[in-house]
Formats: structure tokens, C-alpha cells, sequence
């Protein structure tokens, strides 16, 4: 059993964006749209990677207001408010301004499953479902691709690498579903949970299996199972869907961490001597530093919140990518 990405694999890959891009060029007549995308909602469904609270609290390294007294939601944003952001879209959870009808929702949950996914979307369709306008975002595998790699190694890799893609198609076929009934889907790739900190960990505390198999190495594999049957499965017909590869970003940030003004991308930077939460980080609640280290943590200078969490650079760079795929696409 090798979990090193395959020629075949790789291939596949390729060819399906190559495929998603020919139709996008296809459907408009060019690389751009010819009338910009005004959404006038936007929805998020997924895991807590998309999640603010009720209190503005996310799901990585949170800023303070100036007097360090209370959260500042505006600051830090997660990847999904890189969109609001753009399109001047409000989420109640994150309304400092005092809108008074917020035009951003939230349906995606912390912990949330694929199978969750598919509830969410439910209950949506139960409140109305989707008008031609609504910029949707769909982010969410991370929670399963984790309880499987649990079991392991009770239950055999193959196992486990067969439930991993069948949660890949299911997702596939609810974003199918989303672009169907019309909205206009920005839908993200896992992040690669093999160069976690908690990816990390598991391979120190873990011996390596006799075919020379290590845990980092079942969570990458785990994870492009995943994600390789999300893409496969998309129907895209150039107007509807938008596909970002947030695990080859995260591939990217750790091997070139100084194109990306990096200098940790192995570490949390929130300290869980002081908070062991990550909802509860802030930037006042984070790792010292330690020599010979000479740059102070923060969450522009490490990749993860905590150990499996995008922190404030990851979050940035995916929502930079949210909103050029958005932009880019003919919706």
C-alpha cells in the first residue's frame, strides 16, 4: 500500500480542471464574465471553517477591538467574509454597522459531516431554497476524513479509503444539487489534513507500518480520496459552480512558506495552556516566542490556528481564491 500520489491521480486531477475551465471559456466566449455577478444573498454550508457565532467568535486566531475588551468580528476574517466583503454582503454574526436586514446567512455548523451538509441544504430548501442571485459556498469533508483516519488501524486503509470517497461523491452530488436549483456555487477542496500539526504529531507517536506507511501519509491519501471524488463528480456546465483547490494552497504555503511571508507551517499558534479551544483564540492567547525563533507568533505568521485550523494567513490566502474563482466565473 503507497500513500504517494499517483501519475494517474494526478492526471485526473488535472484533466477535470482543464475540463471545468474549457467549459467556463465555453459558456461565455472568453475568461471572464461578461456581465459582473451582483449576488444579492450568500449562503455558507459546511463544517467550522465557515462559522461565526453568535458572538462573532471564529474558528481560528480572533482580533480584539482596540482596548482589548471584546472581539472584533471585522477583523481576522474567515475566508467566507473575503466574499461578503467583496459584494458588500452582511452576516448578522458579523454586522457591526447595524444593517438592518443582513443579506448573509450562515447554515454551516461546527463539526459538521457531509452528511450534515446534505441537512443543511435541506433545511434551506424547506425555507425557500435558491434564487439565480444567491452566491453559494460549500466547504466541508474535514470531520469525516478525521473519523475515518480514527479507525484506523481497526478497520483496513481500503476500507476507510472507499468511505472517504464515497463522502467525496455525496458532497459532489449536493453542490450538483445547490447549482440545480440555481444558486451560484464557490465549492472548496479539503485542505490537505497530512500536513496538519495534528497530521504531524500522529506520525511522531505512531511507529511506521510495515509497508512503510506513516500516519502523515494516510491522512494525505485520505484526504485526496476525498477530494478527488468531489471533483470527479461536479457537473459543471461553466455557469454555475466554481471549483477552488484549497489542499494543493496548503501544499503550496508549506513547501514556499516565505512566498507567503511564512514562518511556521508546522506549529498552532493558539496556545491550549490558555485557551483549549479555538474558538476561544485571540490574538492575545497565543504561543510565546522561543528562541532561536525571531519573528513573534502570530496568525499572519503561522498557517494553523490550532491543529488542524486554518489561522488568519490561511484564511486570507482561500478567500483570496474564493473571490477570484467568483470574479472569474460566468455565473
Amino acid at each position: 500500500m503507497s500513500f504517494k500520489s499517483s501519475a494517474w491521480a494526478l492526471g485526473l486531477r488535472n484533466s477535470v480542471a482543464a475540463l471545468m475551465v474549457t467549459a467556463a471559456l465555453a459558456s461565455c466566449g472568453g475568461g471572464s464574465q461578461l456581465v459582473p455577478f451582483a449576488p444579492t444573498r450568500f449562503i455558507a454550508f459546511g463544517d467550522e471553517t465557515s462559522v461565526i457565532d453568535s458572538t462573532g467568535r471564529k474558528y481560528t486566531v480572533n482580533a480584539l477591538n482596540t482596548d482589548l475588551t471584546a472581539v472584533d468580528c471585522s477583523l481576522n476574517p474567515i475566508w467566507t467574509q473575503a466574499l461578503t466583503n467583496y459584494y458588500g454582503l452582511v452576516f448578522a454574526q458579523c454586522n457591526p454597522n447595524a444593517v438592518a436586514t443582513p443579506n448573509a446567512f450562515i447554515r454551516a455548523a461546527a463539526s459538521a459531516t457531509v452528511a450534515d451538509v446534505v441537512a443543511q441544504i435541506d433545511a434551506q430548501v424547506a425555507a425557500g431554497g435558491f434564487a439565480a442571485s444567491d452566491l453559494v459556498t460549500v466547504l466541508a469533508g474535514q470531520n469525516d476524513i478525521l473519523a475515518l483516519y480514527k479507525q484506523y488501524p481497526a478497520v483496513s486503509y481500503d476500507q476507510l479509503k472507499a468511505s472517504a470517497q464515497a463522502a467525496g461523491a455525496l458532497l459532489s452530488t449536493q453542490v450538483n444539487r445547490i447549482a440545480a436549483l440555481g444558486g451560484k456555487v464557490v465549492v472548496s477542496t479539503v485542505p490537505d489534513l497530512g500536513l496538519t500539526p495534528f497530521a504531524l504529531s500522529e506520525k511522531v507517536a505512531n511507529a511506521v507500518a510495515p509497508d512503510g506507511s506513516d500516519r502523515a501519509g494516510i491522512l494525505v491519501a485520505l484526504t485526496k480520496s476525498f477530494n478527488d471524488k468531489l471533483i470527479v463528480g461536479l457537473v459543471n456546465n461553466g455557469r454555475t459552480t466554481g471549483l477552488i483547490f484549497t489542499d494543493e494552497l496548503v501544499q503550496t504555503m508549506v513547501k514556499f512558506p516565505t512566498n507567503y511571508a511564512l514562518s511556521n507551517v508546522v506549529d498552532p499558534v493558539c496556545d491550549v495552556s490558555k485557551v483549549p479551544a479555538v474558538i476561544a483564540c485571540t490574538t492575545q492567547t497565543l504561543v510565546p516566542l522561543v528562541a532561536p525563533a525571531t519573528v513573534t507568533p502570530t496568525g499572519d505568521t503561522h498557517l494553523w490556528a490550532d491543529n488542524v485550523q486554518l489561522s488568519t494567513a490561511g484564511h486570507r490566502n482561500l478567500g483570496s481564491l474564493a473571490v477570484t474563482r467568483a470574479r472569474g466565473n460566468p455565473f
